[in-house]
């Protein structure tokens, strides 16, 4: 927060200042100071601010849980594949190639890594999480 606004924060420091945080259940920061261009404009930080809203809903009401079906739709979109599919001369549809969709705001590889960064209760949680 406190860096030259037109230098771009890196995308290392980023993840490792929000898994820092999230690791230390931070969650005030992430979800109310966190400066809207960074959530914006560093998908570490937006992914962190969702991650946080959702565990401080988490005890509440079922209604309160707007962030949690925020958080779903962006994992989604990063999880998602997109297939290739071509026509042969035959006429028959072939896949092609799968590969990972670019809607989502990180690849699903920076995501497992950013997961395993993560830890709860004193416990990795990246073992059990797979996309």
């Amino acid at each position: 927060e406190m860096r030259l606004p037109d230098i771009p924060l890196r995308q290392v420091i980023a993840e490792e200042c929000v898994a820092f945080m999230l690791n230390w259940r931070e969650n005030e920061y992430l979800t109310l100071q966190v400066p809207a261009f960074l959530l914006q404009s560093n998908p570490y930080v937006k992914l962190g601010q969702l991650l946080a809203a959702t565990c401080k809903e988490l005890p509440g009401p079922k209604e309160s849980r707007r962030t949690a079906k925020d958080l779903w739709e962006v994992v989604v979109q990063i999880c998602s594949v997109s297939s290739q599919h071509k026509r042969g001369n035959d006429g028959r549809v072939s896949l092609i190639k799968q590969r990972e969709s670019t809607l989502g705001i990180m690849y699903r590889s920076e995501l497992l890594s950013f997961i395993k960064k993560l830890r709860g209760q004193g416990l990795d949680l990246s073992p059990k999480l797979e996309c």
